[in-house]
This record gives C-alpha cells, structure tokens and sequence, in this order.
C-alpha cells in the first residue's frame, strides 16, 4: 500500500501531525508513507522515521501566485499586467509538474490533513477521483467535499469561535484512521534534563503575546531565584524585541539568549534538554510536544487550547482573553512548582496523559464558557445537556423551522413550478444563522446542519431533495431530543 499524507498548513500542524504517522506506521508496517509539506517548515518532518519520502511543496512560489489578486489592466500598467499574467503562468506550470510527479506514483490512499480549500483542490488533482481521498477534496466539477465524519466535525465545530475541546492531534489521528498511543507521541532520546528553562516570548500573532513588562518580571524573578538558566528562543523576526526584552530583564550569568539564532535542530535538542518550557501556542511549544518537554502554556488572546496547546502530562495552561490581567507572580509561582516537580493546590488546567480532550480543570478553576456538552452529546456519546427555561423557545424555533423547511421541500418535489417556495426556504436558513449567532447554545446544532448542507454535492434532483430533507430532519430530531429532556427536567422540578 502507498499513501500519501498532505500537510500543506505551519509548523506546528506538520508537528501536530507526527503522532499520526507514526501511528499510521505501527498500523501498516509494509505500507509506503508519503508526506507534502510546504517547503518553508518541512525541516519539522525531515529523517522522521515514519515517512518513507517527503514531498516538499513551494506553496510562495506556487498558491501565492495561485491566489493573488486578480490582474486588473485597467488600473496598472500594461507592463505590470503582463508580469502578473508571466507569474500566474508559471505558478500553474509549477503545479501541474507537482501534480504529475504526484500522479506518477499511483498512491492507494490520500489522506489531507491540511483543512484548506487549497489542500483540497490539490487532493482532488492528485487523485483524478480514481483514488480514495479522506479530508477535503473536491467533486469532478469542483465543488467541496468533505467525505468523512472527522473532516465534517472539523469544519463544523473546530476554530477559535467554535466550541470543540478535542486536540487536533486527536482530530488528524480520527481522519486517518488510526488511534494515537504514548508511543506515537515523543520521538527524543531519553536524556538528562540539565538544560534548565526555555522560554519563546513570542507568538502567530501580536495580540496572542503576552506583555513585554510581564515577560520582563518572570525573567527576573526565574533567574535570581529558581538558580537554573534561562534560554529565550524565537524567530530572527522576533529577535529584535526580544533583544530589548532581555536588555530590560539586566545582566544575569543566567539569561542565555538565543533569539534569531538556532534553526529547526538546533531548537529541537535545546527544549529537549529543557526541564520546562513557558510560552504561548506555537511552534516552539509543539517541539516541546514531541520532544516531551512539560510546558508552562501561556493562552493570551483569542486561542483555543483545548485544540492546540499543550500534551505532556503535567504541563499546565493559563487562558486569558486579556494578556495584561495573566500575572507574571502568578506564572512564576506555577512555573517554580512544575520546574521542582510539585503539586499545586491553586486553580489550573493540566494535562491528562490521554487522547481526546487533554485537559482537566484542577481546584475548582472557572474558565469561559461554551458549549461543548451539545458536541459530546451529538459525537462522543457525552450525557443529554440541559438547557434553561428560556432556551427553549430557541430550541422550538428550531423544530418549528426544520418542519417547515422539510414540509415545503416536499411541496417543492412535487411542484417545481412552485417558485415562490425558494424564497421561504432561504428566509428558513436566514433565521437559523440568526438563531446561531444569537443563541450561542444553540450556536453546535445549526452549525453541524448547515455543513451537512453545504457538502451535499451536485446530485441528481431526488438525490439532492433526499439529502437536503435529511439534514433538516436531523436536526429537527436533534431540537425535539433536547426539549424533551427539558420537558422532563421541569416536570421533575415540580414534583
């Protein structure tokens, strides 16, 4: 058997996506593992020992010119045009020779872990639909989709307003098929843990760092008090503020700073030897992940740990939505019981040494709310949720408009002269988005439904009638579901 795995997002995706291949390789010792990786992060897959060849894609030189701006003549120069048509050209002669190479190698299997409409134009491309593709592809003219139930639930319930509490590690091993163990997890030699701290001050994104005076504080206080050093380590991009950082934190035999100076291996083996680790969701804190580093994660601004932080057990994750309100005392105090080994008996999340969701919340910590049960329910035979009072109105809503929905598709079947009946069914669907961005507990039910519609294909008439009717039935079945445990819990309240 050959597979070919496509991986076309960051760094920490491609680390993210390691376990699976290696849990792939446990699972099919005589199959032939291929990985497409971007060129600019595939150092992070490069001698692993489950990939048998690794395809490294220009994603610069070919999606960027794929997916740049359309060439408006009117408002640039003829020369200028003419440029951008000349890259656009070779941009799809770049790709099409990819393809080709791709096609070559006859793979029984494309797995595409990438959850990009790019990824899933490559897919389909590669696969000719004569080859089995799980993840994001597309039909023979072009429209999305999303055959299997782990791609479905990411698209439906995975992302930063989403309500998902599943690690994407998990979410990559449940689209391939295989079942992600400890062993698949780390691939570091087992050595003496004698390299003290490292810290990344940095982040994706500006508004998910945290505070340069709070980083100046923990510097401080972790190297005139713990006695052990400190490495800072990030990107040559990110080197000059955190040059100014570490000019702030004051000459210490204890600060080494490596910022802008290390490349992917040389990362890899200073976190490995690293007793801790304390930064944001990145891909140094990945690196940590596969090297077994407990990690002192620091979720400032809009990140969903849940799918991206940390996986060794014992790390710790501090989640605030404003980085200035995330004490640097307080990280310290956590940071000097993880780094010596100790319990705590203040409020945290930590990690759990098992798949799905990683984490637990220890000493009664409060943590902003979503809306996870409704997922478990609907996926992981999680316990009915229980709504209040006043949601069901929502939820009868919702029963309401499916029954009208699936009674006008009928008419409509029958009678497709019926026009008028098009405008109803689209003022259906507007209600239900209004509902979902308004009634963020019903917010999982109507963003699984309206998936499922968007990934009924072009079919035939009865085709599309039967799935369209289906996806309001499931949902409708799913709203009386819930109203009924309501009905029962007031019911049991006046007793």
């Amino acid at each position: 058997m050959k597979i070919l795995v496509i991986q076309l997002t960051r760094l920490g995706d491609i680390l993210c996506t390691l376990p699976t291949l290696s849990a792939m390789r446990r699972d099919y010792p005589d199959a032939q593992i291929h990985l497409l990786v971007r060129s600019r992060f595939a150092q992070a897959a490069e001698g692993h020992l489950a990939i048998d060849h690794l395809w490294k894609l220009d994603a610069q030189k070919i999606l960027g010119n794929l997916i740049s701006d359309s060439v408006e003549t009117k408002s640039v120069g003829q020369e200028k045009a003419d440029a951008s048509l000349a890259s656009l050209s070779q941009a799809l002669i770049a790709l099409s020779q990819v393809i080709s190479e791709l096609r070559a190698e006859k793979f029984d299997k494309i797995i595409n872990l990438s959850f990009s409409p790019s990824s899933s134009f490559i897919a389909h491309l590669i696969s000719q639909g004569k080859i089995p593709v799980v993840g994001y592809s597309r039909t023979s003219d072009f429209y999305l989709h999303i055959p299997d139930e782990a791609s479905r639930y990411f698209r439906s319930h995975v992302g930063i307003d989403k309500s998902n509490r599943i690690h994407v590690i998990d979410i990559f091993s449940w689209v391939a098929g295989v079942k992600i163990k400890s062993s698949d997890l780390c691939s570091h030699d087992k050595k003496l843990r004698d390299g003290g701290i490292v810290c990344h001050l940095g982040a994706s994104q500006k508004q998910k760092r945290w505070p340069d005076e709070h980083w100046t504080r923990l510097l401080q206080r972790l190297t005139t008090e713990l006695e052990t050093q400190v490495t800072l380590v990030g990107t040559e991009a990110e080197a000059p503020w955190i040059n100014n950082i570490a000019l702030q934190v004051g000459a210490s035999s204890q600060l080494r700073n490596l910022a802008g100076k290390t490349n992917y291996a040389e990362l890899k083996r200073i976190i490995e030897r690293a007793r801790l680790f304390i930064g944001a969701d990145s891909g140094p804190m990945h690196v940590a992940n596969i090297v077994a580093t407990p990690t002192l994660n620091l979720s400032v601004g809009n990140v969903r740990f849940w799918e991206t932080g940390p996986i060794v057990a014992g790390s710790r994750v501090f989640q605030c939505r404003n980085p200035k309100f995330l004490s640097s005392d307080e990280i310290f105090v956590h940071a000097k019981e993880m780094f010596k080994g100790e319990s705590t008996i203040m409020p945290v999340v930590e990690c759990m040494n098992q798949n799905g969701v990683r984490y637990t919340l220890k000493n009664e910590i409060k943590i902003r709310q979503d809306q996870w049960s409704v997922v478990e329910w609907m996926h992981f035979y999680g316990p009915k949720p229980e709504f209040p009072g006043e949601l069901s109105t929502a939820l009868n809503q919702i029963v309401e408009l499916s029954k009208l929905a699936i009674s006008q598709l009928e008419a409509f079947y029958k009678d497709s002269s019926k026009a008028e009946i098009v405008s109803v069914l689209d003022r259906v669907d507007e209600l239900m988005n209004f509902l979902m961005t308004n009634i963020s507990p019903v917010a999982p039910l109507i963003e699984e439904f309206l998936c499922q519609k968007e990934n009924i294909p072009p079919l035939s008439r009865e085709e599309v009638f039967h799935q369209t009717k289906r996806c309001y039935e499931v949902l409708c079945q799913r709203g009386e579901s819930l109203l009924q445990r309501e009905l029962k819990t007031q019911q049991e309240m006046r007793l």
